[in-house]
């Protein structure tokens, strides 16, 4: 056989080469990676990778650049519960061992901290010769998928992360996945494949506030200048705002909050104002914090008049 020396002969060999060299490289990875949150809305896989058909999650459900919404303090209304990973290898050359989901949270004024870890243990091996996980979804031989969705209640090994724990602000939940195996064994772990968005990692972003009421009575009898505020709330959201003023409802109002973070109610004689409710992004928040607003008290002002005797008629 004579050697290639045509150059584009030798172009084809190398070319030949580096896909031989890549092809074994990737002998073992992830196919699609995504989270699982529940809001206000659902409980769902929102993706971080991969395309379709392979998506885990509805195509709708795109987790990095999302924002996730506002919620209240402490309402457990947006709870990271696991991930999923779906992997790849060849059976008969490389092999899978597990995958792991690292996430963190943080103020986005703030310093990211660590990561923290979650394993991911297996869920569903490819169906071969059919080409489909038995809990749906196509595939090849070698494909798995890798799946923890944390219930309520539970504590070990992991417990649900309650996103509206954290104090009132803005925050980013940061998340990246790593798949262990070998390229070059069907029982070694000695290797380490690394999802994470090309080194930035998978950002969310998602606010946390802390409503409470303040009001101020009418200024004059009867008057209708008095105004509730509905303080601690997120600077520009949009909220839908329910209330009873007397026993009677009042609402839906959309009110957007000021850059002072409050949603005010104007225009407000006096009265009993009560059943107060937030609603955005799905969410409804109850504020259970009756208002009384009050007309303002008069306090006469007598003019002095000189002594006079008794028995005289008093001045008016």
């Amino acid at each position: 056989m004579k050697p290639l020396h045509h150059p584009i002969s030798r172009a084809i060999a190398l070319l030949l080469l580096l896909v031989s060299n890549y092809s074994y490289a990737q002998s073992f990875g992830s196919i699609a990676t995504a989270v699982y949150i529940s809001d206000c809305n659902q409980s769902n896989f929102f993706n971080t990778s991969g395309t379709s058909p392979n998506l885990i999650g509805p195509s709708a459900n795109v987790f990095n650049n999302a924002n996730l919404g506002v919620y209240t303090q402490n309402a457990g209304t947006l709870i990271l519960r696991g991930a999923e990973v779906r992997t790849f290898k060849n059976p008969a050359s490389s092999n899978v061992c597990g995958a792991k989901l690292f996430y963190r949270i943080y103020l986005q004024s703030g310093i990211p901290g660590s990561f923290n870890s979650m394993d991911l243990p297996l869920f569903d091996d490819c169906n071969v010769p059919s080409n489909t996980f038995p809990t749906g979804g196509s595939c090849q031989d070698g494909d798995q998928k890798w799946r923890r969705i944390i219930a309520d209640g539970t504590v070990l090994p992991y417990a649900p992360v309650d996103l509206t724990s954290y104090a009132p602000g803005n925050y980013t939940l940061e998340v990246y996945y790593e798949v262990t195996g070998s390229n070059s064994s069907t029982s070694l772990c000695d290797e380490t494949v690394l999802e994470n968005n090309g080194g930035l990692n998978y950002k969310a972003s998602f606010s946390i506030q802390s409503p409470n009421i303040v009001s101020t009575n009418p200024t004059t009898c009867n008057g209708t200048d008095g105004y509730i505020s509905i303080n601690g709330v997120v600077p520009g959201a949009t909220y839908i705002v329910n209330y009873t003023d007397d026993g009677t409802a009042v609402g839906p109002l959309t009110i957007s909050a000021n850059a002072s973070g409050q949603v005010i109610i104007t225009n407000l004689n006096a009265g009993l104002y009560s059943n107060f409710s937030l609603g955005i992004n799905g969410c409804v928040t109850n504020l259970f914090t009756g208002v009384i607003l009050s007309n303002p008290l008069s306090i006469p002002t007598f003019g002095s008049y000189p002594p006079f005797c008794s028995g005289n008629t008093a001045p008016i």
